[in-house]
C-alpha cells in the first residue's frame, strides 16, 4: 500500500494556507504564493517530507542489511 505521508502533507498546507489567507484569498494564486505565511508553511511540509523521505530510505536500509545477514546466516548453517 501506498504511503499516505505526501497526500496528507499537501491536505495539510491546502488547510493551513486556507485558515491563513480565508477564503476570499484562496482563488489569488499570485497574492498566495507572495505570502510569507504561506512560504513559510510550505518550508515546513517540504521539511517534514524530506524527513520523512530519510527516514523511509533508513529503514528501508536496515531491512535490507537484515535480510543479508539472515541469508549469510542460513548459507552458513547450510554449510556446516
Amino acid at each position: 500500500m501506498a504511503s499516505l505521508g505526501p497526500f496528507l502533507i499537501q491536505t495539510a498546507i491546502g488547510t493551513a494556507m486556507q485558515a491563513l489567507l480565508g477564503p476570499q484569498d484562496v482563488n489569488s494564486p499570485e497574492r498566495f504564493a507572495a505570502d510569507p505565511r504561506v512560504q513559510s508553511v510550505r518550508g515546513q511540509a517540504r521539511r517534514a517530507e524530506r524527513r520523512t523521505l530519510l527516514q523511509r530510505d533508513r529503514r528501508t536500509v536496515e531491512r535490507r542489511d537484515e535480510l543479508r545477514r539472515a541469508q549469510a546466516g542460513a548459507r552458513a548453517s547450510a554449510a556446516a
